[in-house]
């Protein structure tokens, strides 16, 4: 496990993707039980951090029944349903409605904040205009979090009609959010091919 710590410290969750998949291999359907659970928690969460619900949704059908049937596996996955149904809010009220075990916290915390961050990046090129409780609804926040955020990205809010208007971001910060993911999809497909 401390391979998977190191891994998530340093946000290399590919890495903790591979660990949780050699554990997979070396550990038959018999070997598996609720006390190794956490292998494939890990490894859901980081594929829904890296926002891979195909993936995800691989690693669920292939966990042993025994998992499964464990509530916390249940309610991970539940997110991984919602992120894939686009169901913002119901992602955000089970990441923060639900008592986790230590082992998942930081882990949930990084989805939260990357799911957030994307939904809002969306928003940005989705939208003209968004009211203040869809948003709210999109991203998890309070209305004053909200109205918080809005402020900080300079982003136009007419209080008397509880509108927002999004600004499209920084086609440099775009590109540089597209090259991550290239990146990112280069690495993975790099690992597969080994």
């Amino acid at each position: 496990m401390q391979n998977i710590q190191n891994s998530i410290n340093e946000e290399n969750y590919l890495r903790v993707i591979e660990i949780c998949e050699e554990f997979e291999m070396t550990n038959t359907d018999d070997e598996v039980s609720v006390e190794n659970h956490p292998y494939y928690g890990l490894q859901l969460l980081s594929h829904l951090i890296l926002q891979d619900t195909v993936n995800a949704r691989f690693t669920w059908k292939r966990t042993p029944e025994s998992v499964k049937q464990n509530k916390v596996i249940q309610y991970i996955w539940a997110i991984g349903r919602f992120m894939w149904e686009r169901n913002y809010e119901e992602v955000f009220n089970t990441i923060k409605n639900t008592n986790w075990p230590e082992t998942y916290v930081q882990l949930l915390q990084k989805l939260e904040e990357n799911f957030r961050e994307n939904t809002i990046n969306l928003i940005s090129r989705s939208y003209n205009s968004i009211t203040l409780k869809s948003f709210c609804e999109k991203t998890g926040y309070s209305p004053q979090d909200a109205i918080n955020e809005i402020q900080a990205k300079e982003w136009e809010f007419d209080e008397d009609k509880s509108i927002i208007r999004p600004v499209i971001q920084n086609e440099e910060n775009f590109s540089t959010d597209q090259l991550n993911q290239l990146k990112k999809l280069t690495d993975y497909v790099a690992y597969l091919a080994q």
